[in-house]
Parts: structure tokens; sequence; C-alpha cells
């Protein structure tokens, strides 16, 4: 499960549970959590907003460990596997049993819609992890997991 604990008043609240293959990123100011839940068809990625309690279905299978959010909490810059293959994610994929090649997407948090960035079996497929963003977010890094390098692209 998810919990949230304040540092004040050191209560601590179960935000989402019950959730198979759970794992999150919550956004800088802890408003918004991208989470994803396992389906017979992969790691189906959602938002829960803590300020109504609500979740938004992207519609998209992927993992918020290969996510970042932009500094404005809004956006999200994922690596999305191009295809899923199976239902027992992300336990696999940390056990190094498989190995993605990724499509990296905008994700507008308000709406849920997605942009396609680029897909990275069109130049040299990459695994991405550890994204981060440049300062002025104008550029995009990541450790390809295939071989540990470091890589960046230019978001505009």
């Amino acid at each position: 499960g998810l919990f949230s604990l304040n540092i004040k008043t050191g209560v601590l609240t179960k935000v989402l549970g019950e959730i198979y293959g759970l794992t999150t990123l919550a956004n800088n100011d802890g408003t918004k959590v991208l989470y994803n839940n396992s389906t017979s068809s992969g790691p189906k990625l959602n938002i829960f907003n803590l300020k109504n309690n609500s979740s938004l279905a992207i519609n998209i299978y992927g993992l918020p460990e290969k996510c970042v959010w932009d500094k404005g909490n809004i956006y999200i810059y994922c690596a999305i596997p191009n295809t899923i293959e199976s239902n027992q994610y992300p336990d696999i994929w940390y056990q190094g049993l498989v190995s993605f090649d990724d499509s990296f997407i905008k994700i507008d948090s308000n709406t849920g819609k997605a942009s396609v960035l680029i897909n990275s079996s069109d130049v040299t497929s990459v695994d991405a992890i550890n994204l981060f963003l440049s300062d002025n977010e104008e550029q995009l890094f990541f450790t390809n997991k295939k071989d540990y390098t470091l890589w960046e692209f230019d978001l505009f």
C-alpha cells in the first residue's frame, strides 16, 4: 500500500491499498501520485489526486519508476515499454528477466492525455531508468538499463 506521513503530527494515513504490483511516483508538492496496478495485460498507469481522493486512468501500460514529474507538477515524462508480454510486472523487470525497448511520452496529469516524444527503437533501443530533467526542463536524462550508459535528449 501507499501511506502518507504527516511529519508535523506523526499521523500515518493509508492513501492506496489492495492494488497488485503497486509502485508509485509522487509529484514534487505531494498533491498527485502516479501509480500502476497489475492487470492481466500488464501494469496500467493511473494518477491519484490526493486533494479530492480520485483516480484518473491513463490507459497506458508502464511503470512509475520509469517516469519523472516536471517542476510545475502537471506533466509527467515517461519511458513506456513498446511491448508488454506478461502480467508479472514489476517483478520480472526488477529481476532482469525481461528488458524493455521504450518510447518516451509526455502525460498531462490533469487530463490523462499523452503524446509520444520519441520511440527509442527508431534510433537505438533503450530500457530507461533514473529519469531526470535539466534545471530548465529542456533536456531529459536517463540511464539505459541495458548497459548503464547515461543518455540525454532535447525536449524542445
